[in-house]
């Protein structure tokens, strides 16, 4: 599932097993997709993504593009989480529909879209996640609803600002 785009999640979590988890599951090997729906759980090391439906979409090699839908009668969005890289704050995503694309390391978000990572946090209708180098691209939705994001300041991410932050020295 992870093939292509390992270096963005945590060393192994590619060689780990998917394990997926429905209500019911519909596989077409002649279109190389995977449907599943009901309570959809599929995890693979750190890896964890909770859905409505899950639909999985192969070529002749690889995994090209994983779908996770929320259920918008129950008001449940589709659910993502992986640590990029060891000892870093998990990315938390959710969203009414959210697109993995497998080749690209990019994830759409979709629909009351909200991304998070430690103390940063983006909303908006449509959120685009680069997994590689870690640029995130929103945008408000036709009802007008801005963007919304909160960004932890930087100087506290290094280990010096981080240490100046626990005394009562002034930071230079």
């Amino acid at each position: 599932l992870l093939i292509s785009c390992g270096a963005q999640a945590l060393p192994g979590d590619e060689q780990k097993p998917i394990e997926i988890e429905a209500d019911r599951a519909e596989l077409d090997d002649a279109t190389g997709t995977a449907t599943y729906s009901g309570s959809v759980r599929l995890d693979q090391g750190s890896l964890k993504v909770r859905a409505a439906r899950l639909i999985i979409e192969t070529d002749a090699q690889q995994v090209q593009r994983i779908t996770a839908e929320g259920d918008r009668e129950q008001d449940l969005l589709a659910r993502y989480e992986q640590t990029p890289e060891p000892g870093a704050e998990p990315v938390r995503a959710q969203a009414q529909t959210i697109i993995y694309y497998t080749d690209a390391g990019r994830i759409e978000l979709l629909g009351a879209a909200q991304l998070e990572q430690a103390e940063d946090r983006f909303e908006g209708d449509v959120i685009s996640y680069d997994l590689t180098t870690r640029k995130v691209a929103a945008s408000a939705g036709a009802d007008g609803a801005p963007v919304r994001m909160v960004i932890e300041p930087a100087r506290l991410r290094s280990p010096r600002g981080a240490e100046a932050a626990d005394s009562d020295e002034p930071n230079p």
